[in-house]
């Protein structure tokens, strides 16, 4: 067995609920057991000790959203989520990334959207510094052919569309049409509110676009005008990197 298959069967047993015996002998011939500890102990309170650290992982990352579901329903979501296969695998840093799907699947809308949020923040917290795109800059890429230019967002961006006002402190209910910018701002997260607008020409610029699809986009090409409007927006928010 090689040593990517030994991780990946180690993984599975991890986050298995209820490893059976034959997993667990299986696993323990391939390992090492030499040591002062039985290797069967050892295992269990390995695999106890990673579990109690990742849901506290999730607590961190996703507090808003375990005060909003209560300390004990969250914890009982996170022990069952932790056992999907989404989740099984990832390093404590990845862990929480398909926590907001489990929600929506299995709890609530509005947790699902409130986690989404505080994914996206663990994100921008967490991306590399980048340097925000001069107007000089692109003046530069406006005169390179179209097809040729492909702007960027900065590092810290998520888009999003919750059907739940989360980034307010006020939520009364679910609201419709709801678009989120949240990125990293010199230190500070922002959870903006995107117009309609603007959304489509950062929707392509998030999916890789050129210059030439954007300017193609039916909301632009039924608005003369508007593409430079938009990107006179982007530069003054800052919101595409060099």
């Amino acid at each position: 067995m090689s040593l990517a298959d030994l991780q990946r069967e180690f993984s599975r047993f991890l986050y298995t609920r209820n490893p059976s015996d034959e997993q667990f002998t299986s696993l323990l011939e391939r390992l090492d057991a030499s040591g002062p500890v039985l290797p069967e102990i050892g295992l269990g309170v390995y695999r106890n000790n990673l579990l109690v650290s990742v849901v506290f992982e999730l607590r961190s990352t996703f507090s808003r959203t375990r005060d909003w579901l209560g300390k004990s329903r969250f914890d009982v979501i996170a022990r069952a989520y932790l056992y999907d296969r989404r989740a099984s695998g990832r390093g404590l840093g990845e862990v929480g990334e398909a926590f907001a799907h489990f929600l929506r699947v299995h709890e609530a809308q509005e947790a699902a959207d409130l986690a989404d949020l505080e994914w996206a923040r663990e994100k921008a917290f967490f991306a590399e510094a980048d340097e925000p795109l001069s107007e000089q800059q692109i003046l530069s890429y406006l005169e390179a052919p179209p097809e040729q230019v492909r702007l960027r967002l900065r590092t810290s961006f998520t888009l999003l569309t919750p059907n739940y006002p989360v980034h307010r402190e006020q939520c009364n209910g679910p609201e419709a049409g709801l678009r989120i910018a949240v990125w990293r701002d010199r230190g500070r997260h922002r959870a903006d509110e995107v117009e309609l607008e603007l959304w489509p020409v950062l929707k392509a610029i998030a999916a890789g676009d050129n210059l030439a699809a954007i300017a193609g986009l039916p909301e632009i090409v039924a608005a003369p005008g508007r593409l430079q409007e938009c990107l006179g927006l982007l530069i003054m928010r800052q919101w595409l990197r060099a």
